[in-house]
């Protein structure tokens, strides 16, 4: 568990995509007396693997924090990455209830809802602060 301040763990919620993407519940425990919280994915998976990229960030962060065991970084390690990253090909964050438009202009809802993925991704870490910086 980590502590972090209240303007931290609002900032999380962005990087979670929690408050408009609706993408994580954010949900709330206490466990001997700490109140702590995590995010759990609202929709379920089959087969879902992260990115080498993605675990080397969690595995590199944890070999660095003393508390985390080595067993426990090693499992983490060892699981199967994603081969290739492949665009969403289905619907729900943007377009939802897809099944109540016309059949003809699934193709392109789907397109759709892919470009606005890209867009929110493309746009998530960026701040005019972090624009001014490099330009």
């Amino acid at each position: 568990m980590y502590q972090i301040r209240q303007s931290d763990a609002a900032r999380m919620d962005y990087y979670e995509g929690v408050p408009f993407l609706k993408a994580h519940d954010k949900i709330f425990q206490e466990h001997e007396g700490s109140r702590f919280y995590y995010y759990r994915a609202c929709e379920t998976t089959d087969n879902l693997k992260p990115t080498q990229q993605y675990l080397g960030y969690i595995t590199v962060a944890y070999r660095d924090m003393d508390c985390v065991p080595e067993v426990y970084v090693e499992a983490m390690e060892a699981v199967e990455t994603l081969e290739t990253l492949e665009p969403q090909n289905r619907t729900g964050k943007f377009i939802k209830d897809i099944e109540c438009w016309p059949a003809v202009m699934h193709p392109l809802l789907v397109k759709y809802e892919s470009v606005c993925q890209r867009l929110v991704e493309m746009l998530w870490n960026v701040s005019l602060l972090t624009w001014m910086i490099k330009a």
